[in-house]
């Protein structure tokens, strides 16, 4: 097992360097739980294509992208308003 020993002020530079990157993540992890509970919840209780549409849009939006428009269409997207654009 290798131990690693700084000095104070090589431990606080290390420690400086890596808060703002450990507070990210975290902020991330926390999103990605809270998302997931949310999921279950609405699954659970049988949420619709729209009703997740529009508790996690940014998720929605990212299936409705990378998705074969022809599996999304029959659950739930709506045609642009004034038809075809030019």
């Amino acid at each position: 097992m290798w131990q690693v020993w700084l000095a104070a002020e090589e431990s606080e530079a290390v420690a400086t360097a890596l808060e703002p990157k450990l507070v990210k993540t975290r902020a991330a992890v926390e999103q990605v739980l809270f998302d997931v509970v949310m999921l279950e919840v609405a699954l659970r209780n049988g949420a619709d294509p729209v009703t997740l549409a529009n508790l996690m849009p940014k998720h929605w939006a990212d299936f409705i992208r990378n998705s074969d428009i022809t599996e999304v269409k029959p659950i739930g997207t709506t045609p642009l308003s004034g038809g075809r654009r030019p």
